[in-house]
């Protein structure tokens, strides 16, 4: 799976980075990004949602006003205000700023009646009334819903990345997530209340992973499964009627080249080099 990567440079995460010599690789949460250990360089996950449910909050890495769409990290080299979005094949953009709107990313839906998505016990799942049009899967408009705990939905995809679509409410429960058969320790906590508003329609993308299964960067083929848990830590105390909504799985789409196109996050092959290029750019128009 990985790059041939030429001049001492270091293959880094999926197969299409390189870092230099003078760089670590930072693969800790399942998307590469290229480190300086001479600079106090700042990577981390997003916090909530911004103004649009694809973008999310780049504060947790100190800079504020800052949003980066989901399956990204925020990334900062710790010496300006600078913020980049970095995806699964380590391609950089610009952060959005934190009232964007109307950001969609790119990915082909997979319905949940898809054959190939497996629910597991078949009866633990039952089919909702008509539900709102979250992921627009082929005009899908029915959710796959649980209360059983331990009852699983399964798929197998090819490529680095995997989106999940699920639906909020005051009954919401939370899914964990296994990659591989691999415990990420990652969570989809569907409960949406006042101590915790989240958008209805609520999409996650993975990487990054707390903790990435073993095998992300040498294996192109994936196994996503969705366990329910039961209730939020956060729904009230004596929550019984809480359940698991599922809409549909995505296969995000990325492009042959580093872009940003109708606000959409697209990928391309860029190694460490580039992403220093980029930021240089960036450092040099924001001081002109």
């Amino acid at each position: 799976m990985q790059v041939n990567c030429t001049g001492g440079t270091i293959p880094c995460g999926y197969g299409t980075v390189c870092c230099p010599p003078s760089d670590i690789c930072n693969f800790n949460r399942g998307i590469p990004a290229c480190e300086n250990l001479a600079q106090p360089l700042i990577s981390g996950f997003q916090g909530g949602p911004c103004a649009d449910p694809y973008l999310n909050d780049c504060s947790l890495i100190g800079v504020a006003g800052f949003c980066c769409p989901i399956g990204t990290v925020c990334f900062n080299n710790g010496l300006n205000n600078v913020v980049l979005c970095i995806n699964t094949y380590g391609t950089t953009a610009p952060a959005f700023p934190s009232a964007t709107q109307g950001f969609i990313p790119a990915a082909t839906a997979v319905p949940n009646n898809n054959a190939d998505i497996i629910f597991d016990p078949p009866d633990a799942w039952s089919s909702s009334a008509l539900s709102p049009s979250c992921s627009s899967s082929d005009g899908e408009e029915q959710l796959r819903v649980t209360n059983t705990l331990n009852a699983t939905v399964s798929f197998n995809y090819t490529g680095p990345s995997i989106m999940i679509h699920t639906v909020t409410s005051s009954q919401g429960g939370v899914f964990s997530i296994l990659v591989d058969d691999f415990n990420t320790t990652d969570i989809i906590d569907t409960f949406s209340g006042p101590n915790q508003p989240l958008p209805l329609c609520y999409p996650v993308q993975f990487p990054p992973f707390t903790v990435p299964p073993p095998t992300l960067a040498s294996q192109n083929n994936h196994t996503i499964k969705l366990i329910y848990t039961g209730p939020s830590p956060n729904a009230p105390s004596g929550t019984t009627d809480n359940n698991g909504q599922f809409d549909a799985f995505a296969i995000p789409i990325f492009s042959t080249t580093p872009s940003q196109v109708n606000g959409a996050f697209k990928q391309g092959k860029t190694s460490g080099y580039m992403f220093i290029v980029l930021a240089t750019l960036l450092l040099l128009s924001l001081g002109s």
